[in-house]
């Protein structure tokens, strides 16, 4: 079996990582669009990623570094913007 990637690793189970990504993402206020541009990735992908398909370990750093977050922090991002 594969052995994940040390940021997939950060990830707790059953925590969708597209959402902890859009969740950052909206905190950040920054949209779709520019997140996309900065890092050089089409808005329909990084739309695809949010909704929950697994981008690799090179794109999702992009969109962390991006995002100006640690990884470590990451699934701070479960709860955020929950009612």
């Amino acid at each position: 079996m594969p052995t994940k990637s040390w940021v997939h690793q950060l990830i707790t189970p059953g925590i969708v990582l597209g959402k902890l990504l859009k969740n950052a993402r909206l905190y950040t206020g920054i949209s779709q669009v520019e997140l996309s541009d900065r890092c050089g990735i089409s808005q329909a992908y990084l739309s695809q990623i949010e909704s929950g398909r697994v981008p690799g370990d090179s794109v999702l750093l992009m969109i962390i570094n991006e995002l100006n977050i640690d990884p470590a922090d990451l699934p701070q991002f479960s709860l955020w913007g929950e009612a």
